[in-house]
């Protein structure tokens, strides 16, 4: 998946935005990007996660033969077969929902989006094909206006930056409201790093053009997730109050820490002689 506009993944991993923009390298700061700080928040779920999928690799190997062949070739090729399994497991529907996330940045640049709307559900393969119509069916449903989408946003005072799918007015069951939205379409949709990256959109400070002008950030009511699954779409409020948001910013320091170039630990004490036994400490 490409990164977001503006945004720089780097060759070992983690995404950056640089500010200014269009600055000279040397002269731009790098912020890292709100997915790379959530990154850092504890998933107790993916050790026993990935374990299921490689027990299940090494199943699916002994029943065809594959891992005996395998095992011939040496026992760390079978290893790794079965222990990188959980690299290849790929939800078809998150797969799909990339491209529904595409069309749909399509679509709302579009300046007849009604009229362009067939056309770009006709390029979606089929089970894009019904998210996209739950998409836009829930847009329906709580008639949704977009006043923006796709768009950077920066914190200044935290140096952090991500990109949002959009802000909107849209029905509420308490009334009309202007939400900042992001659209997921992952099995489970309510992880609690969710929450702390929909905070630190809401608590950015501006949004950056890709012409390198600022605005600052609009106040929204709130935040929503637009949960998109082949079985339909729903609209999930998420909390992102300044305890969320403080949950992200140490997701930030945290990141930070890893990145740092601070040395942690120097090399072992020598053997006290007898110049340094029983010397008192200098103060």
């Amino acid at each position: 998946m490409t990164p977001p506009r503006n945004a720089v993944q780097r060759r070992g991993g983690g995404r950056f935005y640089p500010y200014p923009l269009h600055a000279e390298a040397e002269d731009q700061k790098e912020y890292p990007s709100s997915t790379s700080a959530t990154g850092m928040w504890p998933k107790p779920w993916a050790m026993p996660w990935a374990s299921k999928m490689a027990a299940e690799r090494a199943m699916e190997l002994y029943k065809s033969g594959a891992l005996s062949a395998l095992a011939l070739q040496s026992d760390d090729v079978a290893i790794e077969a079965i222990k990188s399994a959980y690299r290849h497991v790929r939800d078809d529907a998150a797969n799909a929902g990339r491209l529904v996330h595409e069309a749909m940045e399509e679509y709302l640049k579009s300046s007849e989006p009604r009229t362009e709307a067939p056309r770009i559900r006709k390029e979606l393969p089929p089970l894009a094909q019904e998210m996209w119509d739950h998409l836009l069916g829930l847009c329906a449903k709580f008639n949704v206006e977009w006043e923006r989408s796709e768009q950077t946003a920066y914190n200044h005072d935290h140096e952090y930056a991500g990109t949002f799918d959009g802000i909107v007015h849209m029905d509420t069951p308490n009334g009309r409201k202007y939400l900042l939205v992001d659209i997921k379409t992952s099995k489970s949709p309510t992880r609690d790093e969710y929450a702390a990256q929909l905070a630190s959109y809401r608590w950015a400070t501006h949004i950056i053009h890709h012409d390198g002008t600022e605005e600052e950030m609009p106040q929204v009511d709130g935040c929503v997730i637009f949960h998109v699954r082949p079985e339909g779409a729903f609209v999930i409020p998420v909390n992102t109050d300044q305890e969320i948001f403080d949950s992200f910013l140490t997701c930030l320091a945290l990141l930070r820490a890893t990145k740092s170039d601070t040395k942690l630990f120097w090399t072992p004490f020598s053997e006290p002689n007898d110049e340094t036994k029983n010397l008192k400490a200098s103060k």
